[in-house]
């Protein structure tokens, strides 16, 4: 994935405008850490942050195909507007 972000800052999926978005730092939640899109932590360039409702967040890696997650698999992790997420499980 390419950065286009300032320097401390990390490119996540926003939900409310339905776009990627440059989140400011500090971008500090590792992979499997809380996260949260609205007032942070957020997410490690690389990761997003995604869950099943908003108290249930975590930093998962984004994927394409399988072979991006070393041995895991790339699973969809749903629709942000005409954004399709997939990340590694």
């Amino acid at each position: 994935m390419t950065n286009s972000c300032a320097a401390g800052e990390a490119c996540d999926v926003e939900a409310t405008q339905l776009t990627f978005v440059c989140f400011p730092g500090p971008n500090d939640a590792q992979l499997g850490g809380a996260c949260n899109n609205t007032s942070g932590p957020y997410c490690a360039m690389g990761l997003t942050c995604v869950g099943p409702d908003a108290q249930s967040t975590v930093c998962e890696r984004f994927c394409c195909i399988d072979g991006d997650c070393g041995g895991g698999t790339c699973t969809d992790a749903g629709q942000v507007g005409n954004i399709f997420v997939k990340v590694c499980t």
